[in-house]
């Protein structure tokens, strides 16, 4: 639905009919998905929509991939060090989870997790506008 979403969004924009005979070009997908779970998973895994088939599709020809890369402590650190915004959002899930671990209450490890990424700017800015908008 988000992938429609998009492109309908693109098609607009480009001014695009879709309502003609003539092939409309779209942009080549790229699927991402970020894995901040609990289970041990590698770094990288690629994901296949057919896995979620109820029925088997047995022609193969209908298949989409996803790269599901590993966003929790300690994994892909390159990609994190590359990218402020991803490093910032798993080092607040990661403080959620150590908080949770240490025996606090869920909304009690959250709270303390955005008041963690507030005193260190993560998201330039983002939980601390949060916070003040669920305030008011």
């Amino acid at each position: 639905m988000y992938f429609a979403e998009l492109y309908q969004k693109h098609l607009t924009k480009q001014d695009r009919d879709l309502f003609t005979t003539a092939l409309v070009k779209i942009p080549t997908p790229n699927f991402v998905v970020f894995y901040n779970g609990s289970r041990n998973m590698p770094d990288v895994t690629k994901l296949y929509l057919s896995e979620a088939f109820e029925i088997p599709a047995e022609s193969g020809d209908f298949e989409w991939t996803a790269t599901m890369l590993n966003i929790n402590a300690g994994r892909n650190k390159t990609l994190l060090q590359k990218c402020k915004p991803l490093y910032h959002y798993s080092c607040y899930v990661d403080r959620v989870k150590s908080n949770v671990r240490s025996g606090m209450t869920k909304e009690k490890a959250v709270s303390e997790a955005v008041n963690f990424a507030i005193q260190n700017d993560f998201l330039d800015g983002y939980f601390k506008i949060q916070k003040t908008s669920r305030m008011s």
